[in-house]
C-alpha cells in the first residue's frame, strides 16, 4: 500500500498539531480547537486555499479559510 496505517498517520498528525500548537501561543497566535465538527463542504478558491463551511452542534455554520487541508473520511464502526 502507497498510504501510511491509520494509527500511524494518527499518531503523526497527533504530534504535529501539538507542535503547532505550541510555537501558535509562542507567537502569540490564538488556537482553538473545533471538536466533533463536520466539514459540510470545501471549495479550492485560489492556488493553496480553500473555503471550508463546517458544522458542530455547540457553534453551528461556521466559514473557514485554509491553506491546506486533509480529508479523513473516518470508518463506520
Amino acid at each position: 500500500s502507497n498510504y501510511a496505517p491509520r494509527k500511524i498517520f494518527g499518531e503523526y498528525c497527533h504530534a504535529r498539531l501539538k507542535e503547532y500548537i505550541r510555537k501558535a501561543k509562542q507567537l502569540g497566535i490564538k488556537v482553538s480547537l473545533l471538536l466533533e465538527t463536520e466539514v459540510i463542504n470545501a471549495d479550492k478558491i485560489n492556488q493553496g486555499e480553500w473555503a471550508l463551511l463546517v458544522k458542530s452542534a455547540r457553534y453551528g455554520e461556521q466559514k473557514y479559510i485554509s491553506k491546506n487541508i486533509i480529508v479523513t473520511t473516518g470508518h463506520l464502526p
